[in-house]
């Protein structure tokens, strides 16, 4: 699991830290932590995290703003607030902040919270489609599927390494799927997870090159910049 902490003062980054690590040593979890101590600096890392804890109270930016642009770019990343007074979480419903730590932190609280925070990140890992082969079925979790494309009455399901037919609309798997998918054309739909750029009539997505259609144009390219938090 990758983890961002945010916190002007470092020292709450330290000492969250400490709890995760600990967390790991007695779940045997594994987490990649990285600590920002300005919302300027998170804002320049364009990688992608499972989990935001957060600062309410910074100078440059108050914690809400900031998680008003995560959620521009990540509608389900797990946010916990970070506060001085529990009051000053309830404008978490704004983000659908998971939860919050009241400060200072202590183990016991941490483990109790990521203990909820492991269940919902398995939870939404766990979302896959379920499919037939030859050798009997394989399962396609939704994370690592790079696009759908519709052929006559098939959908043929494009991960990294392979592509699997179903039977099917377009319209069915799209109600299904996140909103991180979107069309490219009327016979494409892309997670926009594994783009790596888009020219004026085409998208590479991951090693694949698919079609961008003057329709499908503005509002993918909207859809894209939104997800990347306004970088195209």
């Amino acid at each position: 699991m990758k983890i961002a902490l945010i916190d002007d003062e470092r020292e709450v980054t330290d000492k969250l830290t400490e709890c995760l690590e600990r967390f790991e040593v007695n779940h045997s979890v594994r987490f990649t932590i990285k600590s920002f101590h300005s919302p300027s600096e998170f804002l320049l890392c364009n990688e992608s995290f499972d989990l935001i804890c957060l600062d309410i109270k910074m100078p440059e930016m108050d914690g809400i703003e900031l998680a008003h642009r995560i959620r521009e770019k990540d509608e389900d990343v797990i946010i916990i607030f970070i506060t001085n007074l529990a009051q000053y979480a309830l404008r978490g419903y704004e983000v659908h902040a998971f939860d919050f730590f009241v400060k200072p932190i202590t183990f016991s609280e941490l483990e109790a919270k990521m203990e909820r925070v492991m269940k919902a990140v398995n939870l939404e890992s766990n979302k896959c489609i379920i499919v037939k082969t030859n050798e009997g079925v394989a399962r396609i979790n939704y994370s690592d599927l790079c696009y759908v494309e519709v052929m006559k009455h098939e959908l043929i399901l494009h991960t990294e390494k392979e592509a699997y037919k179903i039977r099917g609309t377009m319209s069915q798997i799209e109600s299904a799927l996140p909103k991180s998918f979107v069309r490219s054309a009327n016979s494409f739909l892309v997670n926009l997870k594994f783009v790596k750029g888009a020219t004026y009539d085409s998208v590479q997505v991951g090693n694949y090159t698919l079609p961008l259609t003057r329709t499908k144009r503005n509002s993918f390219m909207d859809s894209l910049a939104r997800y990347m938090g306004g970088i195209k």
